[in-house]
Parts: structure tokens; sequence; C-alpha cells
């Protein structure tokens, strides 16, 4: 595709270039067969070859979570925003992060939307936030009427 950046070359020295955007692309670093490049792994293909590969920066996409957690049905809830939801959902379940939701218990995943945008999600947080609580009720009985703990199911559902 046009306009997307190229890996032209890898050696150990972990060299890359792109046409596209010469200044972000610059260098990386080579460890254990695994080529570390922007918080992605890519795996080493072939030593000391030449490697083309295209669409480098889709290789991992990031994706950013605005939840809603609650105590119980009709308890207590709490509006957060997060980029990786399991291992925040894991912390307040198991009161590892002090504050509202240790303090009132609220330790149940309810709700939760998944966005591509960072900026977009922590709009539509802030957004929830102002929102009347029933409409955040009606929110959450829409997509989850039990109000069951969506915790045990996040790997089928993300």
């Amino acid at each position: 595709m046009p306009g997307q950046p190229v890996l032209i070359r890898s050696r150990p020295s972990g060299i890359f270039y792109s046409p596209t955007y010469p200044d972000k692309l610059k260098f990386s670093t080579v460890n254990k067969n695994r080529i570390f490049f922007k918080n992605s792994v890519i795996p080493w293909l072939d030593h000391g070859t030449q490697v083309i590969y295209s669409y480098i920066m889709s290789f991992e996409q990031k994706y950013y979570y605005v939840y809603i957690m609650a105590s119980s049905k009709n308890g207590t809830l709490y509006i957060g925003f997060t980029s990786n939801l399991p291992q925040r959902i894991f912390e307040h379940k198991n009161h590892l992060l002090p504050g509202f939701t240790n303090k009132y218990n609220v330790d149940k995943l309810v709700y939760f939307e998944r966005f591509e945008d960072v900026n977009q999600a922590i709009r539509h947080e802030k957004r929830l936030k102002e929102w009347k609580r029933n409409w955040k009720k009606d929110l959450i009985e829409k997509h989850n009427p039990q109000w069951r703990d969506l915790y045990d199911d996040l790997n089928n559902l993300l």
C-alpha cells in the first residue's frame, strides 16, 4: 500500500529505514532473536539476511478501553479508562489499587467499550462520568441485563 512504511533491511545492528517516515523509524534494538520496535516484537525471520516486511505500523494494534465496574447489581458504580483491561480489572478485583474501588468494594466488571483512538476513549470516559446514574444503568442493562461479572469471559470478549 502506498504510504505504508517498509522495513527495508534488518541486521543485527537493528537499522530500519522508511521512505515514508524517515525521521520516525530510525533504530531499534535486537535482543535474542527478536527485534523490538516501538513496543512491538517482530520475530527475527532469518539471521544475517535482508528481510522485506511491509505494513510494519499495523503489526500490533493498540486498543484503549472505557469500562464500568459495580459493587453489585444497582450498587456503586465506577468508570475508568485503560490500555490493558485484563490487568486493570485484576488490580481492582484484588484490591491492589488504593482509592474509590477499594474503599467501596467495587470489583465486578459489568460493561466495557474498546477504542482505537486514545483521545476518543478519554473523551468517552469523561462523557460517561457526566451521565445521570439512570443512563449508566440503562447502558449496562442493554448489554449485560444480569449485571454478570465479565472479567472471567474477557479472553473471549476482547
